[in-house]
């Protein structure tokens, strides 16, 4: 790259750029060829056809540079077992079949077995010769790394599952091996904070990556709970409701695609009846409408508004085609109490809410009758009708992932007379150096 070092250095006329370019801890793309080569073609230096022969020309040099391109956990999981196999054939690639009689509580903690040695293999990248134990700190740029010399805090460490580790490294067009027992590893008193071992009140139970591995008596309990039987799959998911039901949701869809369990022959509707009125706004510590403050709470829950809010049901209603929301609605409030208990329960004082809805709690003074209404989505229906799997692609216009129509350019630049119109003024704030 001697060549390429000269031609950068007569074209870059600021001698700290050219340095800067020259240094060897960039994290992308890990050498310094591949940093020169990305900020020339950037600025139009080389042309394609030239950053193109450059690199293959490099790349037929540097026999593991393909290795750069791979995130650090598949070249370790996918790559460096299969090599590490290849250096000791005696080793064996660690899985519950393999594993049943010897090691019948093995749960993936490991990757590597035998006679009793537990392997864990990790990856980084080096981009010096000279990086030596600072293999992984000098891969990744990393604040607490440069100020305290290796870190393991971007790996997953299991000091107590596992005998050794051993870290691959590529270098170029070589590869630098680094192994570390788990005795060693614990000394070091490195381990990231997110990956330390910790007590959750269970002895039994131990943390690693923030996971809790339950005794095998609850594991039992929880295919007992759900009547598993040998060969059954049990997914779980654990967090906050909201999470767990999307999340399962998800799953439960995909799933049902790769199986084939889906027919879009076939049309099932459902309604959806009876929605939480309320939810609870951690933010906010308030609770908030599920929907909108406007909608009739059923009429058997109104006593739980004081006492239960999460517990009040709306009449609120959609109705899902194959899963998909074709239309929804609600019943309206239409009682000015009820409105007005709405409003304190979402935490609006009676003059605040007099002071932005006036309007409306005055006209229940007059009389409004009950009153409810339901919306379709034709567009959505047309989809699933047409068995697409977008929207976009029933609809004449359609808007771009960033929201804006390619076919009216909106949203675009609004003048001066509409502002006006509208009231709107534009304040332009200035940029101060820190």
């Amino acid at each position: 790259m001697k060549q390429l070092y000269q031609k950068l250095e007569s074209l870059v006329n600021d001698s700290n750029l050219f340095n800067d370019l020259l240094k060897e801890d960039c994290a992308f793309p890990f050498t310094k060829e591949g940093r020169i080569l990305s900020y020339l073609i950037h600025h139009h230096i080389i042309s394609y056809d030239e950053y193109e022969k450059i690199s293959k020309d490099y790349a037929e040099r540097n026999k593991y540079l393909s290795l750069f391109d791979m995130a650090p956990r598949p070249f370790g999981e996918t790559w460096g077992e299969q090599h590490i196999l290849s250096l000791f054939p005696d080793f064996k690639k660690a899985t519950k079949e393999y594993l049943a009689q010897v090691y019948p509580k093995f749960d993936g903690e490991f990757d590597l077995w035998k006679d009793g040695i537990r392997i864990e293999v990790k990856s980084c990248r080096a981009n010096s010769q000279g990086a030596g134990k600072s293999l992984a700190s000098r891969a990744y740029l990393h604040k607490e790394a440069k100020e305290n010399g290796f870190k393991y805090h971007y790996q997953q460490l299991k000091p107590s599952c596992c005998d050794v580790f051993i870290w691959i490294g590529v270098c170029r067009d070589e590869l630098i091996y680094w192994v570390l027992t788990s005795e060693e590893l614990k000394a070091t008193g490195k381990l990231g904070s997110q990956h330390r071992n910790e007590n959750t009140g269970n002895e039994n139970a131990e943390v690693f990556e923030g996971q809790v591995f339950m005794t095998e008596e609850e594991l039992n309990k929880l295919v007992e709970a759900m009547d598993g039987k040998p060969g059954d799959l049990l997914l779980f998911a654990a967090d906050k409701n909201d999470v767990v039901w999307a999340v399962l949701g998800a799953l439960r869809l995909h799933i049902a695609e790769e199986l084939g369990l889906l027919d879009k022959n076939q049309f099932n509707f459902l309604w959806i009846t009876e929605f939480p009125l309320l939810e609870w706004n951690e933010e906010q510590n308030r609770f908030v409408a599920k929907h909108h403050p406007f909608t009739m709470p059923m009429d058997e829950d109104l006593q739980y508004l004081d006492s239960d809010p999460g517990r009040v049901r709306a009449k609120a209603y959609d109705i899902v085609l194959n899963g998909t929301e074709i239309g929804g609605g609600s019943v309206r409030i239409y009682q000015s109490d009820v409105q007005e208990k709405m409003f304190e329960v979402l935490g609006f004082t009676k003059e605040e809410a007099y002071e932005r809805f006036g309007f409306l709690l005055n006209a229940f003074k007059y009389g409004v009758p009950p009153h409810a209404g339901l919306a379709y989505g034709l567009d959505r229906l047309i989809m699933l009708m047409a068995k697409e799997d977008s929207i976009r692609e029933v609809i004449a216009f359609p808007k771009i992932k960033d929201a804006s129509c390619l076919m009216t350019d909106a949203p675009n630049v609004v003048d001066d007379k509409q502002l006006e119109e509208l009231a709107i003024a534009i304040a332009m704030q200035e940029e101060t150096e820190e």
